[in-house]
């Protein structure tokens, strides 16, 4: 399995973490979210029964507090062998999780995005929203994690065409956002006070 990111979650028993896991063992979907013990020993794989199509997990972020967890699906890991890059399974999909439950709640599909490789919750956000990039579409999008939705709020041409938005941090208040352009060889930081018009 595809190790990606890691979640660290605090059970009040000294913690654990969760590591996406892109693919399984034949490398496509559907891939996991994997929780660990502090002792490194596997709690489970989730969600029990994963979604049937396009499931390939690599950006998380988790706040306990709201009850919630969110995973972008980003590619197909067998994909990546093809001969041409034409040939890539991007996704485009965001997953609203219940935390605690360790379920899925809701899809956000974003067509066009290509490519969600992280995806953000926005710290001490009263309406719970996220941030992600779609590569292919050179755009980061405010992800309404109650409706569902994803709105289109900036775009990264403006900085560096076919940069390939991708690694997302945000400062702990939530006003400013850091994201790499990997192709660009750039890291662009936003403010985000108003997170439905970064600039």
């Amino acid at each position: 399995p595809y190790e990606e990111q890691i979640a660290a979650i605090d059970k009040g028993v000294g913690g654990g973490y969760l590591v996406t896991m892109m693919g399984g063992a034949q490398g496509h979907h559907p891939g996991r979210v994997a929780e660990f013990d502090n002792g490194m020993r596997l709690v489970g794989e989730f969600p029990s029964e994963p979604p049937a199509e396009g499931f390939n997990p690599h950006g998380i972020s988790v706040r306990p507090e709201a009850n919630l967890m969110v995973t972008s699906d980003f590619i197909c890991p067998s994909s990546t062998l093809a001969a041409t890059p034409g040939d890539l399974s991007l996704r485009g999909s965001v997953r609203v999780w219940d935390f605690k439950g360790r379920r899925i709640v809701k899809t956000v599909d974003i067509p066009g995005a290509g490519g969600p490789i992280d995806v953000r919750l926005i710290p001490k956000d009263s309406q719970v929203r996220a941030y992600t990039a779609g590569m292919a579409a050179d755009k980061l999008y405010l992800i309404d994690t109650k409706n569902g939705t994803a709105t289109a709020v900036f775009d990264f041409a403006t900085i560096a065409k076919g940069g390939w938005p991708q690694l997302i941090r945000l400062t702990d208040d939530g006003k400013r956002l850091f994201i790499t352009l990997n192709l660009a060889g750039k890291v662009a930081m936003l403010d985000t006070s108003n997170p439905a018009a970064p600039k």
